[in-house]
Formats: structure tokens, sequence, C-alpha cells
């Protein structure tokens, strides 16, 4: 009979080191203190300035609850990280309403309704062409009003990356970046509708932002209403979130910020 073949056993132990004792390379812990604790907040207004946090904190307390008492904003952690989302979306897309970056909004409009009017053309491969051509003319400012209506720059490189071969059929993928960039091109139009460049820009889109924040953290949008008396304006606290917030961020222009101005900002969200 064939004898079995034996089968070897590894050591529980093993009898030799494996590899040589690494060397001591005595390197300070404190070279890992940076590592070891990720940073909590973004904007500029929690990284720079100091003690911003209590503020905001203390912005909770104060604007917590209503003129009814009914709790506005019960998680304090929630308004300080939406809070700081906010601020921070403003500095990412403050340029897209500064003249001097992008442009007035009426060439930003011009830019976005020849897009339009590329996409709609039935025959794939001409309008895929046309797009091409206009896309490759996008500055910054226009990247961050797609960006800012959640369309995919990823999809934004696939499409101006697709090879123009007459022969070549499309994919759906394809079909479905240019239907989903069409479908982005309304919003901000849509969104630029009636808009021009003003006074106050930036300062309307802090309070768009701050409008999110406020909703999030309360489920509601905050009310529009423009008081008739003086004295009621600081019973609403959406206003005057927004009179404590805009002094700590960069807003560019020269013009005083009057409580007129806030209102008015107020008034025309959507």
């Amino acid at each position: 009979m064939p004898s079995k073949a034996i089968r070897k056993k590894f050591p529980a132990i093993p009898t030799a080191p494996l590899v040589e004792p690494p060397p001591e390379l005595n390197i300070p812990d404190i070279l890992f203190d940076e590592c070891s604790s990720m940073e909590t907040y973004s904007s500029r207004p929690f990284k720079e300035l100091d003690d911003f946090e209590n503020y905001a904190k203390d912005l909770h307390k104060s604007f917590n609850k209503n003129s009814k008492g009914e709790i506005l904003f019960p998680d304090e952690s929630q308004f300080l990280s939406e809070l700081d989302n906010d601020l921070l979306h403003y500095e990412i897309f403050r340029p897209i309403v500064t003249p001097e970056i992008c442009g007035t909004f009426k060439e930003q409009r011009e830019y976005f309704f020849k897009l339009k009017k590329v996409l709609q053309i039935k025959k794939l491969t001409s309008s895929l062409t046309k797009v091409q051509g206009i896309l490759k003319r996008a500055t910054d400012c226009h990247l961050r009003r797609l960006s800012n209506v959640k369309f995919n720059i990823a999809a934004f490189k696939r499409i101006n990356n697709t090879p123009l071969d007459p022969k070549q059929s499309f994919d759906k993928n394809l079909i479905n970046d240019l239907n989903q960039l069409n479908v982005a091109v309304d919003i901000v139009l849509s969104d630029l509708k009636g808009k021009n460049s003003g006074q106050h820009t930036e300062l309307y889109l802090l309070i768009e932002q701050l409008a999110d924040m406020y909703e999030n953290c309360n489920g509601e949008k905050p009310p529009k209403t423009v008081p008739t008396y003086e004295e009621d304006k600081d019973k609403l606290i959406f206003f005057k979130i927004v009179k404590s917030i805009h002094p700590v961020v960069h807003i560019s222009n020269d013009f005083p910020i009057t409580d007129s101005a806030i209102f008015e900002g107020i008034r025309l969200l959507k």
C-alpha cells in the first residue's frame, strides 16, 4: 500500500523571531496630536473667529423659543452643525453672486439659455457637439451654479469627454447625464429669473442658506412676515438670526445692511 503523505504541522509558538525587532525611532508623541482628532467644523467663522462656537450656542439659547413659547430648535448640536454647513455653502457659492468674479446675472442667464437651447436638439450627435462646445466655455462660476442645484460634476466631465463619433452608439449613461444636465439648467434659470446684480446679492444668498438651516432644524420654512410696527421686528426669530450672523461673514459691498434690506431678502425667499 502506498504510504500516506505526512503533513507538516506549524509550531504553535515560533521557535525563532520571523523578523528582527524594529529600530527605536524615538518619534515624539506631539507629532501625532493633530492626527488624533478630526476638525469638528468646516466654515470660516467657526474655524477662524475666536469663541464663535460659544456665540452660536448663545444664539441657539436666545432664539430657541418663539413668542408663543414653542421650541424651534430642540437639538443644539444639530443647530450648530446645520449653521456650520450653511455658512460653508455661503462661502462656496458667494462668487456666483459677485459680478466682479462671475459676471452679471444677465451674462450668467445668457450662458445657460444657450446651453438649454442646444440641449433641446433632437439629434443626439448634433446636440452633443454643441453642448460640448458650450461646456468648454464654462467658468468656475457656471460649475458652482450647477453644483448648487445638485448636478454631479462627474457627469459634466463624462459629457465633455465623450468622443464625437457619428458611427458610435451612445450608451444610456450618457443620455441620462444629458437629461440630468437639462433638469439642472432649468433649475439654474429658474433661480436666475428676475434677478439682477444689486447691492445686497450676497446678503440674499446668506439669507437663503440660513433659511435652509432654519428649515432643517425646525421642519418648517421661516415665516416671511414683515412687521407692521417697528417694535414688532425683534419678535421675529429668523430676522434676528440673520441680523446676528451677517456681521461675521464676508460681504464685499460697502452698502450698509439695514433692517429693510434683511426683510426684503426674507420676502424674496422661495
